[in-house]
């Protein structure tokens, strides 16, 4: 009973250490660490990761607080359903990434969009950019 007590307790003191040298290095990078929930979890027992864990008894929960609202729980699956979808810019134009452009003799053959396959998506992109009269064979 001694040991538990005293695990926890190094438990707790080094989740602290670790969630402040986050926090800071996220408010470094620019972002709000009062908006970033600090969850202790173990996945090698799955303590705290779906339901709450009798072995952490020193986590009473964490809470996030941004523009949208604020949110709070336990674990870490709450964790990541409270993350809130980013706006798509509906209003802009489509942007698709390309992966790669074919060249051969020196002129574009096509672009490769990471779609399905290597094939597949040079044939897409090759639709898509109109590019069926510049394939020679």
């Amino acid at each position: 009973m001694i040991l538990a007590r005293f695990l926890q307790s190094c438990f707790q003191t080094r989740f602290n250490e670790i969630s402040k040298e986050v926090g800071t290095y996220i408010k470094k990078i620019g972002y709000n660490p009062k908006a970033v929930a600090f969850v202790p979890i173990s996945g090698w027992h799955g303590d705290n990761m779906l339901e709450t864990s009798d072995k952490m008894g020193w986590f009473k929960g964490w809470g996030v607080e941004r523009k949208e609202g604020s949110a709070s729980g336990k674990t870490l699956f709450e964790a990541l359903d409270s993350i809130l979808p980013p706006k798509r810019p509906t209003d802009k134009p489509l942007r698709l990434p390309l992966q790669d452009v074919y060249k051969i003799g020196g002129e574009n053959l096509g672009y490769m969009l990471p779609f399905v396959s290597r094939w597949t998506s040079f044939f897409s992109a090759c639709k898509l950019f109109n590019l069926g009269s510049a394939i020679v064979e």
